[in-house]
């Protein structure tokens, strides 16, 4: 059997809060395929620094991305840092991944 993959995945690990703790976390507010992009809107504390991991299931796509930087590839996943803006409370940003 064969399962068709997307040419681009994104994982998100993040521990979950403490109980009763006000959550805090990075959230996915919305994404977007197209055969050579993904666009994904996030929402985090402003003036953070998250880190997302990017998986390339095309070899050779040369992935770049706008709003974040791109490091090197260990265990087949890329960490993906994405800086926030600063304000108050939660704040978006829109990350493009092309190929």
């Amino acid at each position: 059997m064969r399962i068709p993959l997307p040419p681009v995945e994104i994982a998100i690990s993040q521990p979950p809060p403490s109980l009763g703790a006000e959550t805090t976390q990075m959230k996915v507010i919305d994404e977007k395929r197209s055969a050579h992009s993904f666009t994904l809107t996030l929402a985090a504390q402003a003036g953070t620094e998250e880190t997302l991991h990017l998986r390339e299931n095309v070899p050779g796509l040369h992935v770049h991305c706008e709003q974040a930087r791109i490091g090197d590839e260990r265990n087949g996943l890329r960490p993906v840092t994405v800086t926030f803006p600063a304000g108050n409370g939660y704040v978006t940003q829109t990350v493009v991944f092309s190929w």
